[in-house]
Parts: structure tokens; sequence; C-alpha cells
């Protein structure tokens, strides 16, 4: 009994010892609007879209836009884009819902093309479940955007 007494108290004491350290080093959740992302075999890696200054999205099922946490029309979306002075190689994340209308979410790739964003990622969901306790990055596809250089096609 005795034994089984110092086992527990060993483990607490390392659980206490460690568990704090863990919850340090872990970055912290930013704020955004919920939604279920499409999944993808082919998405890379896009650890840029958790930082504070990223420029994100959402596209809920129902078809609302929101910028951040702020629900957004199509034509200030494209305004803000215009208007905000970005960074070489920022990049355009849009979160959208897997049910989302097809058509919505190419109307937003669009006002934030014409509204001078060159770089935008389509955010997936991971096709794979994660080690429990682990932070895995966002992924995504980067989309490119531009005009047809041949009509014929």
């Amino acid at each position: 009994m005795k034994c089984l007494l110092l086992v527990s108290l060993a483990v607490l004491t390392v659980a206490a010892c460690v568990v704090p350290d863990a919850a340090a080093q872990s970055p912290a959740l930013q704020k955004g609007v919920s939604v279920k992302l499409a999944v993808s075999t082919n998405a890379a890696p896009m650890p840029d879209a958790d930082n504070e200054n990223a420029f994100i999205v959402t596209v809920t099922e129902e078809g609302t836009v929101y910028l951040g946490v702020n629900q957004i029309t199509l034509a200030d979306l494209r305004e803000k884009v215009r208007s905000t002075p970005l960074q070489r190689g920022q990049k355009l994340y849009i979160k959208a819902d897997a049910r989302a209308p097809y058509a919505r979410v190419l109307e937003v790739l669009d006002a934030t093309y014409t509204g001078g964003m060159a770089q935008q990622v389509l955010l997936t969901g991971h096709t794979r479940s994660s080690t429990p306790g682990m932070i895995t990055p966002p992924q995504g596809v980067e989309v490119r955007l531009g005009p047809l250089l041949d009509s014929s096609l």
C-alpha cells in the first residue's frame, strides 16, 4: 500500500511539472467563424494562416461571408482588400464550408482578386486525425487566378 502511494505521488509530481510547460508552448487560438472544411489529399501545411495578422475570409454553409469575425458584403470585401496595405507575399486564406454554394466561393475569389489579392489559399480539413494534445497547422490549396493566356481553351 505504501508503495502504491509513493508511485501515485511521483506520477502527480511529474504531471504537475510537465502539463504547465506544454500549455505554455501551445499558441493562442484565434477567434473565427466555425465551418466544416472540405478535405483534400493534396493540401499543404499553411502555418501562416494561424498568425494573428492573417487575412481570413470565411464562407458559411448558407453563403454568408465574414472577414475575420465580422460579416461583410462582397463589395465591402473587395474595397477592404483594395484599401488594406499588404505585405509582400501575404496570402488571403478562404475558409469555405464544404456545404457552401460553389458559386458563392467563386464570388469571394473574384471579389478578393479584383480587389488586388493575387495569392489566395483555400483552407481544407485534415485527412487524418492528429495526435491527441498536438496542435496541427492548417492545411490548404493555393489558388492561381488571372486572365486566360489562350482563349481557345
